[in-house]
Formats: C-alpha cells, structure tokens, sequence
C-alpha cells in the first residue's frame, strides 16, 4: 500500500486505556459544563478559557507547524514538514501528553524544495458514528493518499486500514500551495503555476476513491505551451484565497479564488468553459486615496464569502505606512458577478511593525467578524445602516498572545454555536479555536451582540481585564497597556481609583457575588487589587505617587479587614460569639437583619473600617462602667476590643510593609494623604483605650486576688487565661502605640508650616511612650519592653530599663551591645543620662566599652564640667584649657572655683607639645587671672570690715552698714552707693565681679576712706589695669578711660594743691606727687599700660563729659542699666562741670599737659 499510509503509528496505542481512546464527539454549551482550568478572559461579551492547556510533547518539539481546526469535529490538524498530526482536544485536559496520532511523512528529495509543509484535512465522515478521515497532498510531489478513518489507528499495527493513494500531476519547478474543502468529498488544490485541480474522494458508485480533475489552467494557449514545455508561467498568479458559497446557497456550484493583488477568478464547477475575472485592485487603491493614504506594499492577504446566498465576498487587505502595517476589510456585493461593488470598508486599529498574514474567520453569517493573526485574534462588530443600506464597524476587540508563554497561533478555527444552548454570560453565538505551540488550545465564546464603548468605557474594560485575569498563572493572553489614543493622566488615574473601589466594596461586575468562605472572599479582592498596583506600575504614563498611596490604602483597609475577620472567626469562633461584634456593624451599616450585618458589611463597608477602632474603644468605655456589676463581662468586652483595634492597625502595617516592593513607596511616606491609622481621633482612641487596658488589668488582678479562694478552680483557670491574653495585647498595643505616633510625626514633618501641632504631639508622645514602656515592665514584661523600646529606637528606655532589668556586670555587657548595635545615636542619649543623673564618673568611665563616642559626645554637647577630664585623659591639652576656659567664663560662679579653672587651664597650655606661645587662650586666661587677683585685693579691704560688723551682731542690711563704714557716713552720689552695693554683695558672697563693676567700683575711690585703699598703687591704676583686660568697644572703652582719668583727678582739690603762698617749690612738689591723678600717670607710666594700648592723655579738657559725643549711654555704660538714666547722665555732668572749673580757675591743665610729655621718663 502506499508509503504513506504504511509508516502511520499512534504514540499512545494502549487500545485497552479506554481514557485515551480518540472519538468524534460534539461539545455542547449548557450550563452544566465545568472547565478544568481558570478562564484565561472573561469579557463583557466574550469568554476565553483553555480546552487543552499543553499540546504532545512531539508536537512543541517540532518546528514550522501549520494547521487548522475543526470545531464541528472537535479535531485539530496540524503539519510539519516530517509528520502530521491529529488529536481530539475535549477529552485529554488532564494529560500530560495528550492522545495524538502521529502520521511520519516521506521525505520529497528536490533540489528546490521551497520547505513548505504538506497540504492536509479532516474529511467527514459519511457513516453516522464514525471518525473522520484523513486527507495529504505532498506539496512537492504531487503524492495524495486520503484514509477513510483516523479512529483505526488506534488499533494494533497488524490492523491494515483501508486508505487510496493517487498523484497530481504536476510540472517541473511547480509545487500545490493551498487546499480547499469546496464540498464534503469535494477538495481544491492551488498550484504556485496558478493552475487548480479538484479532489474528489468518491467515485461514481459513492465508494472512496481518488479522482483527479483540472479546474483552471491560466494564460491560455502561452500557458499550455509553457505549461508543455515545463516552464514556470511568469502571468499565473497566486492564490491567497479560495471559497466556495454554502450548500444552501443558488451559487453553491461557484467557485471564487483571489490573488494577492485583488484579482478575483470565478469559476463554474458544473461548467468548466465558464469563467470571470474580476479586477478590484483599483477599487481597493481609491478608497485608501479618497481617505488622503498613499499605501505602500499593498497586498490582499484573505478573503471569505460572508452571506448565506453566498453573494457577499469580505476581502482583507495589507498595506504600509511609515513603520507600521496596517489591516483593511473591504466587502464587495458579487449579485452582478461581473460587476460587482463595494459595499463596506473598516481600517482596523489593529497595526504590526512586521507584515502578519491575518486570516478571516466566518463560521457564520452575520455582525461579527473574526479575524486571527499570528499572536492575536480580532473581533469586529459591524452593523446595518438602514438609511444608507451600508454596514458601518462600532467595535473592535483585539485578544491578544504573549509569544514567549503561548508561542505563535498555527491553527484556528470557528463554528456557529445552536442559538438554543447558554452560557454563564447569555447565549453564545461564535465559538473560535486557536491553537498554540505552547498553551495548547483555546476556545473564545463570542455572545450576543457588543455594547458600543466610548473611550472611557473602553480603558476601563482594558484595565479590568488586565487586572482579573492577567496575573493568573500560565495565562498566555497579553494584557499589556495598548491604546490607540493618548488620554489624559488624570483620566486614567480616575478610572484606576474607581476600579480600586469597586474592588474593595464588593460591585465590580469581575467579582463574584459572594463565596461560601468569607476571608476566601477578602482574599481575592485584596489579590485583585495587588494585581491593579502592579498593573498600574507598568503602564507606559508617569502615573501620580498620590494615586499609588490612594490605592495603599484600599490594600490597607482589605488586609485589614482580612485579618479582623480571621481574629473574630478564630478568637469567639464565629462572629456570632463575639459580645461587641455585630452591635458595631449593625450601628455601621444600619442593617435591617442583624444575622447578615455582618457579612454584608465586610461585601461593602471595608472602605470605612477605620470607624470601628473608634466605635469598639467608645464601647469599651460605656461598659467599663458596669465593672463592679457585671466584671467578668467588661473584662471580655476589653479583650474584644483590643482584639478589633489590634487586628485592623497592626495588619494595616504589615501590608504597608510588605508591599513596599509592588507600590515602590516607601512605608513611612505619604505623599499629601492623611494615614487613616493616624488620625487624632485614632491617636485619641489608642492613648485612652491603653489606659483603660491598663487599669482594667491592675483591677482584675487585684480582683482575682482577693476572690481566688472562692473561685472554681475552672474559673481561676479562664481568669487567669484572660489576665494572661490582656498582658498580651497591652505588649502589642504598645507597638500599635508608637507606630500610630511615629507615623503621624513623620507626616506633619512634610506637611506642616507652623510646626505647632508637631511639637505638641511630640510633647504628648515623649510622655506617652515612656509611661507605655514602664507599664509593660510594671506587669511583668520587662524583655518585651525592653524589645519594643529597641524596635522604635526609644532609647531613653532602653538605658532606663537596663538599670532596672539588669545587674551591674550584665548592664555593662548590654550597654556595650548597644553602643556597637545603635551607635552614636544611643550613646548621646546614654550620656545625656548620665548628665541628667548626676554620674559624672559613670559618664567618664564609659571610655571603658570597646565602641564609645564620649570625644563625638563632649564636642557636640560640651559638658565642660567633666569634658575636659576626658580630654586630658585623651592628653588633649589645649582643648582641656579651652573648656576650662569657657567653663570659667560662665556667670555666679565663686572666686576660687573660677580662678582654679584659670590656674589648670594655663598648666595645660603649658603642658601642650605645642607650648602656651601658640595659644590665644593663653592672654584671656592671664587676664581672667588678673581681674580675679584685682578682686581679691579689693575684698583684702572690704572682708576685715565685714568681719567686725558680723562680730557687732550686723547680719541684716549688712551691706548697708559696710558701706556706711567704708564712706565714713559721708553722702556719696547715688551711682556710686549703687556700684558699692553690688560689689561688696558679690565680695561677701565670695562671687565673681562682672569686670566693668570692679572698675566702677575703684573709679569711685574718692568715696572711700583712705586707709581702705590698696597700699601703693592707687584705684584709679588698678581701673585702667582692668580696663586693658576687657573686650568692650572702642566707644565704650574710650567712654571709661574718661571717666577713669575725670575721676582721678577730682580725688584731690586742685584749689589748695596748686595754691604757692607760703610754700618752697618742694612743698609744691611733695604735695603734687601725693595727688592721686600724679601717681596714677605715674604708675601707668612706669608698668607700661600705655604701650600695652592705654591711650595717653594729653589734656584735661579730654576728660570732660558731653553726651552728645557718644550713643546709647546704657549701653556703653553698665551702671545706667541698673538705675535712672538720666541720674547717671546727671552725675556725670556734675563731674564734668567740677572737673571745668577747676581748669578755668588753675593752672592744672598746663600742668597736666606738661606732666604727660615728660612720663616717658619716669
């Protein structure tokens, strides 16, 4: 027999597997139908599901396959080159190699061989039961065999089926291209010559059997001639298409055959004189320009006859513009077949950067058309324009294939569906096979006719489908973004959010209804709305962070109420059980049954869930008032609602947490969204309901201690349980705490201008915090504390905690662990203990842990009391005298303790590698020095005083009385006493003396008994001494100079001193070297204060005192803060005055002047 026939095998011939066997069954659609597998696309008026999810193994490791599918048979046909292949795909779903038979081709030894796969078919059977048959034409050879049935292959080998073999003959260099089913037992072949021969698989007596005819042969004589010659014929033309009308059609005996120009041949099978060529290029060309197109590459790539009388031909035409190709369908009206016209034209949005060979699909005649490309399949819906008598397209759906998943579409198929049978989504009307190399087979139910989608509704069917379907597993559609328009970003974000909501409350139309599990419910739609962030994330816009967080929080509230759910159901059992439960949803949602209030709010409500953690504190509160009636049941009721409260916020977080990788936001950031589990009402309710746990707890306790011994021990049991499970949630309760609180921190640090409310939650949360952590240790969970203060880096606690967890050894081993975990961080709030406390040996000994910070520690803070202990441990020299420097300089210190911060501070600077040269701070220590020195001999004066007026029983007004003693009683202006009195209150209370009241104070020496002041320098010297060692301004410098000198020389009276009767020149002289303004030249002379930058006076009149030559006088003066401006100014008008008057009526200024020139050989 033939060659063919002979090397057939099935690759799963166990003829007793009655699970393998292959029949010809008829998949009816009713309701009762259970698919295997998830569907793969649900639209609004369209299904898509697997039929088959794998092909046989032998088939995806063969390469250039083609095929059809035969829906009507429930077959699919596919070619290779080396086998073909058959298998029925409604009873082999859950195989892993589904049952295929498996026909080995021979090899066609040509040296042109252009690689095409045979031409093959499914040929009814026309014995009712019984498989189809089988039909190969080899392209090359011409070599037809046709096996009458395909189920025998089933059998053992030694079964030799009945099957007949014939062969084209064909010419030199031609090869068949196409095959074409014009009737049952009625096959076409095209030929690359153009030329067509006709199949029929039965004789005249109805037997099977192979009889070969000629149905066209074009180019008339030149092509028989050629043809005889066995040369290729350059006019033939090549058959894209090749139709045939309905059996129940008048033209049923026509035969149509079009060409990838657009030339359509007619033929008459019962006449084969007859024939009409139809040339529709022009036509097809002016429609594009008549819509301003300059098409390029124009090519018809199908055609297929879309009436019942067979008289309506739809033309699917390929064109190029720019880089993209583009798809048009054309129907032309053939009821005049020699003139036929153009009655529908559609440019499909559907484009392709590759010329794709689309194919049209028509298994029936009517609004819908099927179109398939290699990774796609697209659905038109066309309809009737009454009043124009012409069909215009509303709809375009494009299903599209991922490659990489399902590999290229390389069969398909269509079949008209019984308008009497359902489906889930109404009556189907189209049922379309696509076969893929890698997903298998899927079948797509088209119902009835599509609602028309404005733009809006069409992204948002685009995006629903993308999101419900297009994460399932093994999925092989693409529901990448595709738009043929650019909406606006705010559109899409407003379709996003509304898609979240439907979600969330239960109403999108993808959702079901419901399920008999409720948290299998909340499941999905939180899976539903992940899947819609990630969606999001890859669409091709630059898509809002503030949408992103809008949808983190649909996600937060759906896990949230997952997560109550599941505590409610597992904690009471079922939410009937539970004593607060359903009274909250009822109040809620304002059910009319109280049995599905709670069901039906978590289907609707969970977008609201942030109510409950308010509404079970605000219950917790009015029970807990009847705690001495009813106490077992307040105790329950605050268990309850700690349970709610905890379970929505701590799963909340979780899921924020959790998701950071799918919303690429960070867990603390908020964009301009108010966190819902941080309101203040909620920070209100946690804070309160803590407190309320806490108290209800020591109550209990207490309780149960005085009560125990008249207690079942059943009871103790279930109270101790409960006081144990309260513990528990206080731990918990904490966390949720200092979250709720850091998150709402965070937030107001972005968003708040003023910074107020901040600051007063900050307030709130140091108080807070602490009072929760010593609470969770007053109750015995001190590790548990100790572990949230680390969590949330409060640590304050943790060093508090530690001295009251931990022994001394452990304390030093923990604290090292921490300064090596937390760092720098941790160790300033360690030591800012340390400070508070009081441990300054503590705090210098933390050098002691392996990691410390105490050098980063004390330049931060300063802390000069004990930093440069450190520092000279650290024989840091010069930065141990800085700080005793500044440590020196702060005010109210005692005379001693500054004046040994001075001494120690110089011993550094002389201990410095550096030496003391190098140091500024060496000047200002010897300054300070000498202001305290100067000090000391004033209170050398001052002290002996004050002892004999303590001895005379002076304790009150003591200063009073000293400074009556030391003025001998004399009236003094009110300056002055001012000055003594602040003075010699510091001295007594051994306090430094601001500098510029030392100075005042000695300016105001004539005021004083003489025996009072210090033995051979004058006051006045020791003024201008200190005056040097000050940092005023030049102003104020220049303004105490002045006064210094004015006053010096009112000490004497010039009157008498320069008064010549009756006195020698020696007289004259001794009596003018006792003068204090003599001795004070002379002193500042000879000790070199004018060098060091005194100013040298050269007149008297200098001195005198205009206050229009300087500004603010309190500013510059010290004792005008103190008292009455203008009093001050007042007397030292007065001084200047007394000062004139001695100049008008002496000589002393002369005298002066003279005086001052010759100093400098004092």
């Amino acid at each position: 027999m033939s060659t063919i026939l002979g090397k057939r095998k099935n690759v799963n011939s166990l003829a007793s597997d009655q699970s393998k066997r292959i029949s010809v069954e008829t998949r009816s659609f009713d309701n009762g139908i259970t698919h295997l597998y998830p569907d793969w696309l649900k639209g609004d008026y369209y299904h898509v599901f697997p039929l088959l999810k794998r092909l046989h193994s032998d088939i995806s490791n063969d390469l250039s396959l083609t095929g059809t599918c035969y829906p009507d048979l429930g077959y699919v046909l596919l070619n290779s080159k080396n086998a073909c292949y058959a298998f029925s795909y409604q009873h082999s779903q859950t195989l892993k190699d589904p049952p295929t038979i498996t026909f080995p081709l021979p090899e066609e030894n040509d040296a042109d061989d252009p690689g095409l796969n045979p031409l093959t078919a499914i040929v009814s059977s026309d014995i009712p039961d019984r498989d189809p048959g089988i039909l190969i034409v080899m392209p090359v050879s011409g070599r037809i065999a046709y096996w009458t049935c395909i189920g025998n292959a089933l059998a053992q080998p030694i079964v030799k089926p009945q099957g007949v073999e014939s062969k084209l003959k064909l010419s030199s260099n031609e090869y068949c291209l196409r095959l074409h089913c014009a009737h049952p037992f009625l096959y076409i072949v095209s030929t690359n010559f153009g030329r067509l021969f006709s199949i029929n698989l039965r004789d005249s007596a109805g037997l099977p059997n192979i009889c070969l005819n000629t149905v066209a042969s074009h180019g008339g004589l030149l092509s028989k001639c050629l043809e005889k010659l066995k040369i290729k014929n350059p006019f033939a033309s090549y058959a894209v298409s090749i139709m045939s009308p309905p059996l129940s059609s008048s033209f049923r005996h026509l035969l149509y055959v079009t060409d990838s120009s657009g030339v359509v041949d007619i033929y008459d099978l019962k006449d084969e004189v007859k024939h009409v060529r139809v040339d529709l290029a022009s036509t097809f060309l002016k429609v594009l320009e008549e819509a301003d197109i300059v098409a390029e590459d124009f090519q018809i790539l199908d055609s297929a006859i879309t009436s019942q009388d067979g008289d309506l031909i739809t033309f699917l035409g390929s064109w190029k513009r720019g880089s993209r190709h583009k798809y048009t369908l054309y129907t032309c009206d053939f009821s005049n077949i020699s003139n036929p016209h153009l009655v529908f034209v559609y440019s499909l949005s559907y484009t392709s950067s590759k010329k794709q060979l689309l194919k049209i699909q028509y298994p029936f005649f009517g609004s819908c058309f099927v179109l398939v490309s290699p990774n796609a399949v697209i659905i038109l819906n066309a309809r009737m324009d009454v009043d124009y008598n012409t069909m215009y397209c509303y709809r375009e759906n494009v299903i599209r294939f991922k490659s990489n998943v399902s590999g290229d579409i390389i069969a398909s198929g269509c079949k008209q569906l019984s308008l009497n049978s359902k489906s889930s989504l109404g009556h189907p009307k189209l049922s379309c096979l696509v076969v893929t190399s890698k997903a298998g087979v899927t079948e797509i139910e088209i119902h009835g006719d599509a609602q028309q989608l404005n733009t809006t509704e069409s992204l948002k069917k685009q995006i629903e489908e993308a999101v419900f379907y297009g994460y399932i597993c093994e999925n092989p559609l693409d529901f990448s973004w595709k738009s043929t328009s650019r909406p606006k970003i705010s559109e899409i974000e407003s379709l996003i959010f509304s898609i979240g909501k439907e979600i969330i409350t239960s109403s999108s139309s993808h959702l079901p209804p419901a399920l008999p599990s409720l948290i299998q419910h909340l499941d999905l739609r939180l899976n539903y709305l992940n899947n819609l962030v990630r969606y999001v994330k890859d669409i091709p816009y630059d898509i809002s962070d503030g949408l992103l967080f809008s949808l983190r929080v649909l996600g937060e509230k759906c896990n949230a109420a997952r997560s109550l759910w599941a505590t409610i159901d597992l904690e009471m059992s079922t939410a009937s059980r539970s004593l607060i439960f359903q009274r909250i949803i009822f109040k809620l949602g304002k059910e009319a049954k109280l049995d599905n209030s709670v069901r039906n709010w978590f289907m609707r409500n969970i977008d609201s869930i942030e109510h409950l953690i308010m509404q079970a504190h605000n219950f917790c509160i009015d029970t807990a008032s009847r705690v001495q009636e009813l106490p077992v049941e307040v105790m329950n009721v605050v268990l309850e609602s700690n349970e709610i409260i905890l379970a929505i916020l701590s799963s909340a977080l979780t899921y924020r947490m959790e998701t950071q990788g799918i919303y690429s936001l960070n867990a603390d950031s908020f964009e301009n969204k108010v966190p819902w589990t941080s309101t203040p009402d909620v920070l209100t309710a946690l804070t309160r309901q803590f407190e309320l746990t806490k108290s209800a707890l020591f109550q209990f306790q207490q309780g149960e201690r005085d009560s125990g011994r008249d207690l079942l021990s059943r009871d103790k049991d279930v109270v101790r349980n409960a006081l144990s499970n309260m513990q528990v949630q206080l731990v918990v309760l904490t966390e949720v705490c200092f979250n709720a609180y850091t998150e709402r921190l965070g937030w107001l640090s972005e968003h708040e201008d003023d910074g107020e409310n901040k600051k007063e939650l900050e307030e709130a949360f140091t108080i807070n915090r602490k009072f929760w952590i010593q609470t969770l240790f007053e109750i015995g969970q001190g590790g548990n504390a100790l572990r949230v203060a680390e969590k949330y880096r409060d640590y304050r606690s943790v060093v508090e905690l530690c001295y009251q967890i931990f022994t001394k050894k452990e304390f030093d081993e923990q604290i090292g662990d921490y300064l090596s975990k937390f760092g720098k961080e941790f160790s300033f709030v360690l030591y800012d203990y340390y400070v508070e406390k009081g441990m300054s040996v503590e705090l210098l000994n933390s050098d002691k842990h392996k990691l410390n910070f105490l050098t980063e520690y004390f330049n931060y803070r300063g802390y000069n009391e004990v930093s440069w202990m450190h520092d000279m441990r650290e024989k840091n020299y010069e930065l141990a005298s800085h700080r005793l420097l500044q440590l020196a300089n702060k005010k109210e210190k005692s005379v001693e303790k500054k004046e040994i911060e001075l001494s120690l501070g110089k011993i550094f600077l002389y201990a410095n590698p550096k030496g003391p040269a190098k140091s500024k701070d060496l000047v200002l220590i010897e300054q300070k020095l000498e202001q305290i020195h100067i000090q000391k001999m004033i209170a050398k004066t001052i002290m002996p005083v004050v002892h004999r007026l303590r001895l005379q029983g002076k304790k009150y007004q003591l200063v009073e009385a000293v400074i009556e003693e030391i003025t001998d009683g004399k009236p003094i202006p009110v300056l002055a006493r001012q000055v003594m009195h602040r003075v010699i209150k510091s001295l007594i209370g051994h306090q430094v003396v601001a500098v510029t009241e030392l100075i005042e104070y000695l300016s105001f020496s004539l005021y004083r008994k003489s025996e009072l002041r210090m033995e051979d320098m004058t006051d006045y010297y020791f003024s201008l001494r200190l005056l040097l060692t000050t940092r005023l301004t030049d102003e104020a410098k220049k303004f105490y100079e002045d006064t210094i000198w004015r006053r010096a020389v009112l000490n004497d009276k010039w009157s008498e001193v320069l008064d010549t009767k009756n006195k020698n020149d020696a007289a004259i002289e001794a009596q003018v070297r006792m003068t204090a303004l003599y001795q004070t030249l002379h002193l500042t002379a000879i000790n070199g204060l004018f060098q060091e930058g005194l100013a040298k006076p050269t007149s008297l009149s200098s001195f005198l005192f205009d206050e229009k030559i300087y500004g603010s006088i309190p500013m510059i003066y010290s004792p005008a803060k103190f008292g009455d401006t203008q009093e001050v100014i007042k007397i030292l008008n007065r001084e200047s005055n007394l000062l004139k008057h001695y100049l008008d009526k002496t000589s002393l200024n002369t005298w002066f002047v003279s005086m001052s020139l010759s100093c400098d050989s004092f």
